[in-house]
């Protein structure tokens, strides 16, 4: 017994460290040096963040994240779910903070690096929009949106050289060569090319689901040409009931510059949009809030946002300061957005309702708008009778009416 207890004093020493040092302290590694070491840690099961952003629901995502940073303040998937939430809401200057720790790790994979690369492009960080995307596509080869959105970065980058190389990787990329026809329909758009344009749009097959993108980005071609009606026929075309994003964004635009401004937040807010929180529909929404005399409701907006980084953002800028009658404002957002707007076809004064619009020519000082308060009492009295006999009133939007899909002068 006795060798026993001289045997555990002999070794005490050397667990809890002499009489005059200090206990030794292990060190928590960081964020990154846990994700390098240890990826596979990084597989935690799915929480109810992961589970809102496949919903669709960012917003709530983005606080089941930030419960989950709180708890864990080292849980890097927390932290990059955080940041593809915030991408989805249009937060990326936001987002971006969250991204940049952990570039590099494993647990940065080609979603994120995608989300990234969006987010470095909305900023106007052209470099790094290519550098992410390249990573998204060397993180998994196969995500053709990762390659789309690369040689979407390089156009916008101006590296040019390799952009016919990539198209051609792209449309063997996936079978029915949809993304092919959705880069090479966006570069026609944004070089203002709308002969090319409707050449990609007559070879895009129609017999698959991912042809949704054409509905939006055709809809897109017909606003540059400052023609909702042509809008509507196209939104009319869909089959399915529920219209993807691009689509109905582009549907409520039209609808706005129709003067039904009701109408288009109604489908902005309608339930098929589940990303309805982002900077493109926000942008819309501002323009909403300005035509119903919300200002301050479109000011606050705004004030979420580097406005001066996103064409639609600005041009939005420019038309709260339209409806507000501010020379100064938009003269300073007017050249604001001839730096960012991405084609040549679009037009600040288009933005206005037409039937709002006065005489006006090109190169001509923007005109001031008319008083629309009459025109937004009998909008509000069209909605509360709508409501009175529990139906939508939606006059003459839907409805089939100008010359259906005979070509227009100019395409």
């Amino acid at each position: 017994m006795t060798r026993l207890l001289l045997a555990l004093f002999a070794i005490a020493p050397l667990a809890l460290g002499g009489p005059g040092e200090p206990r030794t302290k292990a060190r928590t590694p960081s964020p990154a040096e846990q994700g390098v070491a240890d990826g596979e840690a990084h597989r935690r099961l799915p929480g109810l963040g992961d589970g809102f952003f496949k919903q669709g629901n960012y917003r709530q995502a983005a606080e089941a994240f930030r419960k989950e940073i709180a708890a864990n303040p080292e849980s890097v998937p927390a932290h990059l779910g955080l940041g593809r939430a915030f991408t989805r809401l249009g937060r990326c200057d936001v987002a971006l903070r969250e991204f940049w720790p952990y570039v590099g790790m494993k647990a940065f994979g080609a979603e994120v690096a995608l989300a990234a690369a969006v987010c470095s492009g909305r900023l106007g960080f052209a470099d790094d929009a290519v550098m992410f995307s390249q990573m998204a596509v060397d993180r998994d080869p196969t995500n053709t949106s990762a390659l789309t959105n690369l040689v979407l970065a390089l156009d916008a980058n101006g590296q040019f050289d390799d952009l016919e190389a990539l198209l051609d990787q792209l449309a063997v990329a996936r079978d029915d060569r949809d993304s092919s026809f959705y880069a090479k329909a966006v570069l026609a758009l944004r070089r203002g090319d709308l002969t090319e344009f409707d050449i990609v749009v007559r070879e895009w097959p129609t017999d698959r689901n991912t042809v949704r993108n054409l509905w939006g980005l055709d809809g897109q071609s017909w606003l540059d040409l400052d023609d909702p009606l042509e809008v509507s026929r196209v939104m009319r075309s869909i089959k399915r009931i529920r219209r993807p994003g691009l689509a109905r964004m582009v549907n409520a635009e039209a609808v706005r510059r129709e003067g039904e401004t009701w109408q288009a937040l109604d489908i902005l807010e309608g339930r098929a949009l589940k990303s309805n929180e982002t900077t493109d529909s926000d942008a819309i929404r501002v323009r909403v809030l300005a035509d119903q005399g919300d200002f301050d409701g479109a000011e606050e907006l705004l004030s979420s946002y580097v406005v001066e980084n996103d064409a639609d953002l600005t041009a939005s800028a420019w038309y709260v300061a339209w409806h507000r009658r501010d020379r100064a404002a938009m003269r300073k957002w007017r050249d604001a957005y001839l730096v960012v707007r991405v084609s040549p076809l679009r037009n600040l004064y288009k933005l206005i309702p037409i039937n709002w619009r006065l005489d006006h020519r090109p190169g001509d000082p923007m005109p001031l708008p008319p008083d629309p308060s009459g025109l937004r009492a009998a909008a509000a009295a069209a909605r509360e009778k709508a409501e009175e006999q529990d139906r939508k009133a939606r006059p003459g939007v839907n409805s089939p009416r100008g010359p259906g899909a005979l070509p227009k002068p100019g395409r």
